[in-house]
């Protein structure tokens, strides 16, 4: 079977940790077709060390995505990634992977991505594990058994195709798994450990986050009880009774105000049953 697969680097300022992250695609046991790296319009070396790799390693693209020179957590880096797909053609490839500039690849990564699509014909969307440094040492972060971590996604070309790509919008990174699995695909994290080296959402106002993570959830069709639950389960995580507030916030504006949906009436009530049907097994 032909493997052949591309990979699309949003980056936005990410010079600190490219260095280490293209060495660890370049040292890869199975090399991609083609690498895309967006500057999303970094305002550091960011370019300059793209450049630098991309001379070396002809299957390393820079591309340049004149966009604001600020971050958006969600929507930046999915328009920079569709971005990047205008460079390539979809149906020379196996599958597509999405992932972060400040992560730091295993030399397997890629053929275990290949095995685990090879095994399964039904799963569409797969990734390892996200590891964090914490005291001193590497620790599994947190995260659904279903749920690929929006670092390091790959997808079968037949199961993007499908889902009709990646939305620009906060909560993308879940919405792709629902909508897959609403057309029949499953999804895989298979036991590789990632190292992440800057902590998600760590450069953003945790207030106006929450806020709008209540917005996204009920523009990407949670109800109001699903959306109870989440905020109740972020606030207990992090102590803090103001995650629960700004995020209920953020859901109940958006509701009243009649924001538009990002997803269908069927995919909507899929999704809510999907997440009921997990909280309800989980208490048995």
């Amino acid at each position: 079977m032909d493997c052949k697969f591309c990979v699309i680097v949003p980056v936005y300022n990410e010079g600190k940790f490219l260095e280490r992250f293209l060495e660890s695609i370049i040292n890869q046991s199975k090399i991609p077709s083609l690498v895309v790296c967006v500057d999303d319009n970094s305002t550091d070396d960011s370019a300059r060390i793209i450049k630098r790799y991309s001379e070396k390693f002809p299957y390393i693209l820079y591309v340049f995505n004149e966009s604001g020179s600020f971050k958006v957590q969600g929507t930046k880096v999915i328009s920079a990634f569709n971005f990047g797909m205008t460079f390539l053609s979809i149906e020379d490839f196996y599958f597509i992977s999405k992932i972060d500039a400040d992560l730091e690849l295993p030399f397997n990564y890629f053929q275990t991505v290949i095995d685990v699509f090879q095994y399964n014909s039904s799963i569409g969307i797969t990734g390892g594990r996200i590891v964090e440094l914490s005291n001193g040492s590497w620790t599994k972060t947190t995260q659904a058994n279903y749920h690929v971590r929006g670092a390091l996604k790959s997808y079968r070309v037949d199961c993007f195709k499908q889902i009709g790509g990646l939305l620009p919008v906060l909560g993308w990174d879940g919405l792709d798994e629902m909508t897959a699995m609403f057309f029949g695909w499953g999804t895989k994290v298979f036991d590789v450990d990632v190292k992440h080296f800057r902590p998600a959402a760590s450069d953003y106002n945790y207030k106006e986050l929450c806020f709008k993570l209540g917005v996204a959830n009920y523009c990407n069709g949670s109800n109001l009880f699903l959306a109870f639950v989440r905020a109740s389960v972020r606030s207990a995580r992090k102590l803090n009774l103001f995650i629960f507030y700004y995020f209920l916030k953020g859901y109940l504006t958006a509701q009243v105000k009649k924001y538009p949906k990002n997803v269908s009436p069927e995919l909507a009530l899929f999704i809510n049953r999907f997440h009921l049907k997990r909280i309800f097994d989980r208490s048995n």
